[in-house]
């Protein structure tokens, strides 16, 4: 593969639970302690979030103004990786920073198709209008899509969220929106979704796998259908979200859901996926060294990490 530049996005403003944020430099020193092949001592971009504040005046899109200005920078660190024929290894705080990885990928490769394979026990398909938290990181994937209402609203949302909510959805220096069509998105080991994000999959035909499907085909199979979908795609962009992995390997991640996949699963998945000539960027996401200690998710991202490129 191309040699890594690693992007750690350490913010974790779209949590409902804080400790995201200290996720990337926490799997960073296992990886060169481990000296994992690729990735360790590669080059670190940073995009720490320090100095912004969290803000209460958007109920149903907190702190979104930090969001943003943390995923400019974000783009802009992404895409000069980019620009350096380098690979992207996004070490992200919390999810609603994926939306900066799309709108890197489809800035730089403007003129062409991308498609996602979101990794993930969750849809992440809710909006400000809504979303039941306003947590971001259960939105990233509709401003991908550029989903800006709902038939029904269940949320009253004022006129400046929704401006905010619309930079957002524009999110790079070439105002793309959307980034990426519903066809080119594939969820894999979906298994925790709410009605509106249900309706959302139905009416775009959105494909998604869940844990039932992996157990009854397998984790190759679901492979194999799910590059055979994106195949039109010139570029793909992976993002795993840990929380996609078994609470009974680690709850260091702010919502495990059961029924997860196995580090054994994870390691066939993210090898093929990294492996495949048209990732051009790949994101790890949620590790919250805050909420494990016994049995910590950033250990349990090395090992895997170990494997994948051993």
């Amino acid at each position: 593969m191309r040699s890594v530049e690693i992007i750690s996005i350490e913010s974790d403003f779209g949590a409902g639970k804080k400790g995201a944020k200290l996720g990337p430099q926490a799997l960073i020193r296992l990886i060169n302690k481990l000296n994992i092949k690729h990735l360790s001592y590669a080059n670190n971009l940073r995009i720490v979030a320090d100095d912004l504040e969290e803000n209460t005046a958007h109920p149903f899109n907190k702190n979104i103004e930090s969001i943003y200005e943390v995923q400019q920078l974000a783009v802009d660190s992404i895409e000069q990786t980019l620009s350096k024929n380098l690979f992207p290894f996004i070490l992200s705080g919390d999810h609603s920073n994926g939306c900066a990885g799309i709108s890197a990928v489809k800035n730089f490769y403007s003129d062409k198709r991308i498609g996602v394979i979101w990794i993930d026990a969750h849809a992440d398909l809710h909006s400000p209008f809504s979303t039941p938290s306003g947590n971001m990181h259960g939105m990233p994937l509709a401003a991908a899509l550029g989903i800006n209402d709902l038939i029904e609203e269940a949320n009253e949302v004022d006129e400046e969220s929704i401006k905010v909510w619309q930079q957002l959805m524009y999110l790079g220096s070439k105002k793309i929106s959307p980034k990426i069509l519903p066809s080119d998105l594939v969820f894999i080991d979906l298994r925790d979704t709410e009605e509106d994000e249900d309706i959302i999959l139905e009416n775009k035909n959105i494909s998604f796998y869940t844990p039932q499907k992996r157990t009854e085909i397998g984790i190759e199979q679901i492979l194999e259908y799910t590059l055979e979908q994106l195949i039109h795609c010139d570029f793909i962009y992976v993002s795993f979200d840990v929380d996609s992995l078994d609470p009974n390997i680690s709850i260091g991640t702010g919502t495990p859901v059961p029924n997860g996949m196995t580090e054994n699963e994870a390691v066939f998945l993210l090898k093929s996926l990294i492996n495949n000539p048209k990732t051009v960027a790949f994101e790890i996401t949620e590790i919250n060294p805050l909420l494990d200690r016994e049995n910590p998710m950033e250990d349990v991202a090395a090992r895997i990490l170990a494997k994948v490129f051993e």
